[in-house]
Protein backbone atom coordinates (compact mmCIF):
# COMPACT_ATOMS: atom_id res chain seq x y z
CA UNK A 1 0.00 0.00 0.00
CA UNK A 2 1.23 3.49 -0.84
CA UNK A 3 1.74 5.47 2.35
CA UNK A 4 2.67 8.77 0.72
CA UNK A 5 1.29 10.37 -2.43
CA UNK A 6 2.55 13.49 -4.15
CA UNK A 7 2.31 15.38 -7.40
CA UNK A 8 4.57 17.89 -9.11
CA UNK A 9 2.86 20.87 -10.71
CA UNK A 10 3.72 24.01 -12.63
CA UNK A 11 3.38 26.14 -9.50
CA UNK A 12 5.49 27.51 -6.62
CA UNK A 13 2.81 26.44 -4.09
CA UNK A 14 2.84 23.15 -2.18
CA UNK A 15 0.08 21.80 0.08
CA UNK A 16 1.14 19.15 2.62
CA UNK A 17 -0.98 16.91 4.86
CA UNK A 18 1.47 15.28 7.31
CA UNK A 19 -1.27 13.69 9.45
CA UNK A 20 -3.62 12.50 6.71
CA UNK A 21 -4.01 9.01 8.18
CA UNK A 22 -7.73 8.32 8.73
CA UNK A 23 -7.27 8.02 12.52
CA UNK A 24 -5.39 11.33 12.83
CA UNK A 25 -6.38 14.72 11.31
CA UNK A 26 -9.47 13.50 9.50
CA UNK A 27 -9.85 14.65 5.87
CA UNK A 28 -6.78 16.87 5.93
CA UNK A 29 -5.51 14.63 3.11
CA UNK A 30 -8.62 15.55 1.12
CA UNK A 31 -8.15 19.26 1.82
CA UNK A 32 -4.47 19.27 0.81
CA UNK A 33 -5.03 17.35 -2.41
CA UNK A 34 -8.20 19.24 -3.40
CA UNK A 35 -6.63 22.63 -2.60
CA UNK A 36 -3.72 21.75 -4.86
CA UNK A 37 -6.00 20.66 -7.66
CA UNK A 38 -8.10 23.82 -7.29
CA UNK A 39 -5.16 26.03 -8.30
CA UNK A 40 -2.99 23.40 -10.04
CA UNK A 41 -0.38 23.40 -7.27
CA UNK A 42 1.90 20.69 -5.86
CA UNK A 43 0.80 18.38 -3.07
CA UNK A 44 2.32 15.86 -0.66
CA UNK A 45 -0.02 13.72 1.42
CA UNK A 46 0.61 11.13 4.11
CA UNK A 47 -2.17 8.58 4.57
CA UNK A 48 -0.10 5.57 5.61
CA UNK A 49 1.88 6.64 8.67
CA UNK A 50 -0.18 6.93 11.84
CA UNK A 51 0.99 9.54 14.33
CA UNK A 52 2.67 8.18 17.46
CA UNK A 53 5.12 9.31 20.17
CA UNK A 54 7.91 7.15 18.73
CA UNK A 55 8.55 6.39 15.08
CA UNK A 56 8.10 2.76 14.04
CA UNK A 57 7.92 2.76 10.24
CA UNK A 58 7.80 -1.04 10.06
CA UNK A 59 4.47 -0.75 11.92
CA UNK A 60 3.28 2.25 9.85
CA UNK A 61 3.80 4.61 12.79
CA UNK A 62 5.46 7.97 12.34
CA UNK A 63 4.76 11.67 12.79
CA UNK A 64 5.45 13.33 9.44
CA UNK A 65 5.32 16.75 11.11
CA UNK A 66 8.20 15.84 13.43
CA UNK A 67 11.64 16.27 11.90
CA UNK A 68 13.16 13.66 14.21
CA UNK A 69 10.64 11.06 12.98
CA UNK A 70 11.34 12.12 9.40
CA UNK A 71 15.01 11.16 9.78
CA UNK A 72 14.07 7.48 10.15
CA UNK A 73 15.12 5.83 6.90
CA UNK A 74 11.71 4.76 5.60
CA UNK A 75 9.98 8.04 6.48
CA UNK A 76 12.93 9.98 5.10
CA UNK A 77 12.76 8.15 1.76
CA UNK A 78 8.98 8.19 1.46
CA UNK A 79 8.12 11.64 2.87
CA UNK A 80 11.07 13.93 3.61
CA UNK A 81 13.01 13.41 0.40
CA UNK A 82 9.98 14.10 -1.84
CA UNK A 83 9.21 17.18 0.28
CA UNK A 84 12.71 18.56 -0.21
CA UNK A 85 12.66 17.69 -3.90
CA UNK A 86 9.35 19.48 -4.55
CA UNK A 87 10.43 22.59 -2.62
CA UNK A 88 13.80 22.87 -4.34
CA UNK A 89 12.22 22.21 -7.72
CA UNK A 90 9.88 25.16 -7.07
CA UNK A 91 12.85 27.39 -6.26
CA UNK A 92 14.68 26.24 -9.39
CA UNK A 93 11.81 27.01 -11.74
CA UNK A 94 9.99 29.85 -9.95
CA UNK A 95 12.66 31.42 -7.75
CA UNK A 96 10.61 30.66 -4.63
CA UNK A 97 8.38 28.11 -2.91
CA UNK A 98 5.43 28.53 -0.58
CA UNK A 99 4.31 25.62 1.60
CA UNK A 100 1.00 25.24 3.44
CA UNK A 101 0.94 22.53 6.11
CA UNK A 102 -2.66 21.35 6.63
CA UNK A 103 -3.57 20.12 10.12
CA UNK A 104 -6.76 19.54 12.06
CA UNK A 105 -8.00 20.86 15.39
CA UNK A 106 -10.99 19.75 17.47
CA UNK A 107 -14.25 21.73 17.55
CA UNK A 108 -13.83 21.86 21.35
CA UNK A 109 -11.38 24.72 20.89
CA UNK A 110 -14.44 26.90 20.29
CA UNK A 111 -15.68 26.38 23.84
CA UNK A 112 -14.89 29.89 25.05
CA UNK A 113 -16.47 33.25 24.33
CA UNK A 114 -13.24 34.45 22.71
CA UNK A 115 -12.91 31.47 20.34
CA UNK A 116 -16.53 30.66 19.52
CA UNK A 117 -16.12 31.88 15.92
CA UNK A 118 -12.71 30.31 15.31
CA UNK A 119 -12.44 28.38 12.01
CA UNK A 120 -8.67 28.04 11.55
CA UNK A 121 -5.40 28.77 13.33
CA UNK A 122 -2.34 29.90 11.42
CA UNK A 123 1.14 29.31 12.82
CA UNK A 124 4.25 30.88 11.32
CA UNK A 125 6.90 30.76 14.00
CA UNK A 126 6.10 33.40 16.59
CA UNK A 127 8.24 32.83 19.69
CA UNK A 128 11.01 34.35 21.79
CA UNK A 129 12.75 35.34 19.62
CA UNK A 130 10.52 34.84 16.58
CA UNK A 131 11.50 32.33 13.90
CA UNK A 132 9.10 33.52 11.23
CA UNK A 133 8.56 31.07 8.42
CA UNK A 134 6.86 33.60 6.13
CA UNK A 135 6.32 37.34 5.78
CA UNK A 136 3.83 39.02 8.09
CA UNK A 137 2.14 40.69 5.10
CA UNK A 138 1.33 37.28 3.60
CA UNK A 139 -0.28 36.22 6.86
CA UNK A 140 -2.27 39.46 7.00
CA UNK A 141 -3.45 39.05 3.42
CA UNK A 142 -4.46 35.43 4.04
CA UNK A 143 -6.53 36.45 7.09
CA UNK A 144 -8.10 39.26 5.07
CA UNK A 145 -9.03 36.96 2.18
CA UNK A 146 -10.46 34.30 4.51
CA UNK A 147 -12.55 36.95 6.23
CA UNK A 148 -14.03 37.81 2.83
CA UNK A 149 -15.15 34.16 2.72
CA UNK A 150 -16.75 34.59 6.18
CA UNK A 151 -14.05 32.49 7.87
CA UNK A 152 -12.17 33.51 11.01
CA UNK A 153 -8.47 32.71 11.26
CA UNK A 154 -6.59 33.15 14.55
CA UNK A 155 -2.79 33.31 14.88
CA UNK A 156 -0.75 30.91 17.02
CA UNK A 157 0.58 33.05 19.87
CA UNK A 158 4.33 33.29 20.53
CA UNK A 159 5.70 29.98 21.77
CA UNK A 160 2.21 28.50 22.02
CA UNK A 161 0.85 25.13 20.91
CA UNK A 162 -0.15 26.43 17.49
CA UNK A 163 2.77 28.76 16.78
CA UNK A 164 4.71 26.45 14.44
CA UNK A 165 7.87 27.54 16.26
CA UNK A 166 9.41 24.33 17.60
CA UNK A 167 12.58 23.11 15.87
CA UNK A 168 11.08 19.63 15.42
CA UNK A 169 8.01 21.10 13.70
CA UNK A 170 8.36 20.70 9.93
CA UNK A 171 7.09 24.24 9.45
CA UNK A 172 10.53 25.28 10.71
CA UNK A 173 12.52 22.99 8.40
CA UNK A 174 13.70 25.81 6.10
CA UNK A 175 14.49 28.09 9.05
CA UNK A 176 16.21 25.79 11.56
CA UNK A 177 17.36 22.68 9.67
CA UNK A 178 18.23 23.72 6.12
CA UNK A 179 18.06 27.51 5.93
CA UNK A 180 16.49 28.62 2.65
CA UNK A 181 15.03 32.13 2.64
CA UNK A 182 13.32 31.58 -0.71
CA UNK A 183 11.16 28.85 0.78
CA UNK A 184 8.37 30.12 3.01
CA UNK A 185 5.60 28.29 4.83
CA UNK A 186 2.86 28.38 7.41
CA UNK A 187 0.81 25.74 9.15
CA UNK A 188 -2.96 25.84 9.18
CA UNK A 189 -5.12 24.10 11.78
CA UNK A 190 -8.63 23.52 10.41
CA UNK A 191 -11.60 23.08 12.73
CA UNK A 192 -13.28 19.66 12.45
CA UNK A 193 -16.58 21.16 11.31
CA UNK A 194 -14.88 22.35 8.12
CA UNK A 195 -13.58 18.86 7.29
CA UNK A 196 -16.39 16.70 8.64
CA UNK A 197 -17.21 15.05 5.31
CA UNK A 198 -15.94 14.95 1.74
CA UNK A 199 -18.15 17.76 0.42
CA UNK A 200 -17.39 20.29 3.16
CA UNK A 201 -13.69 19.37 2.94
CA UNK A 202 -13.67 20.15 -0.78
CA UNK A 203 -15.36 23.50 -0.15
CA UNK A 204 -12.85 24.30 2.60
CA UNK A 205 -10.01 23.33 0.29
CA UNK A 206 -11.27 25.65 -2.44
CA UNK A 207 -11.42 28.57 -0.04
CA UNK A 208 -7.95 27.91 1.36
CA UNK A 209 -6.47 27.50 -2.12
CA UNK A 210 -7.93 30.74 -3.44
CA UNK A 211 -6.75 32.65 -0.36
CA UNK A 212 -3.24 31.22 -0.58
CA UNK A 213 -3.00 32.12 -4.25
CA UNK A 214 -4.17 35.65 -3.44
CA UNK A 215 -1.74 36.20 -0.56
CA UNK A 216 1.71 34.97 -1.59
CA UNK A 217 2.56 38.07 -3.65
CA UNK A 218 1.78 40.49 -0.80
CA UNK A 219 4.67 40.39 1.71
CA UNK A 220 3.95 43.94 2.91
CA UNK A 221 0.15 43.84 3.15
CA UNK A 222 -1.36 45.74 6.08
CA UNK A 223 -4.73 44.81 7.54
CA UNK A 224 -7.42 47.50 7.49
CA UNK A 225 -7.96 49.14 10.87
CA UNK A 226 -11.36 47.47 11.33
CA UNK A 227 -9.81 43.96 11.33
CA UNK A 228 -8.20 42.84 14.58
CA UNK A 229 -5.74 39.95 14.69
CA UNK A 230 -6.71 37.34 17.30
CA UNK A 231 -4.18 35.06 18.99
CA UNK A 232 -4.53 31.68 20.65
Amino acid sequence: MTRISYKFANSPILFVAPHGHSSDDYNTDVIAECAAKEIQANYLVNTGFKRGPAASPENDIGDCNNYQHCTHQEILEEFLEPYIKICKRCVKYFGRCFVVWIHGVSDSIRNTQETKNLDMILGYGMGNPHSLSCYEGIVNKFIYELKSDKLECFIGKPGGKYSGFDKKNMNQYWRKIDIQAKIQSFQLEVIKELRSDRIISELTAASIADCVEACIDHPNFKLPNHITVKYI
